[in-house]
């Protein structure tokens, strides 16, 4: 059994961010994992995330359960206040 070695000019890796991490009972959405225009808005963003809706009045649902809180860039913030 023989080998080669074949050197390589040069390798490309690419990589993706981690969409969502789950801590005890808070789900992180990156929004670096999800592309949008520059300048968009946050419902954008929103709507690009797998389960995510906003209605005409800008609550938010995911998977069917509304979203009370959420936070961005660590900033707590309640449902009703992002309007």
């Amino acid at each position: 059994m023989s080998s080669e070695t074949v050197m390589l000019n040069e390798a490309v890796v690419t990589g993706r961010a981690a969409q969502v991490v789950v801590r005890k009972d808070t789900i992180m959405y990156n929004p670096e994992a999800y592309r949008t225009p520059e300048g968009s808005p946050i419902e954008e963003l929103i709507k690009r995330i797998p389960g995510a809706e906003v209605d005409e009045d800008g609550n938010i649902t995911i998977n069917g359960k509304q979203v009370k809180k959420y936070a961005v860039r660590h900033l707590r913030l309640v449902a009703q206040e992002h309007r």
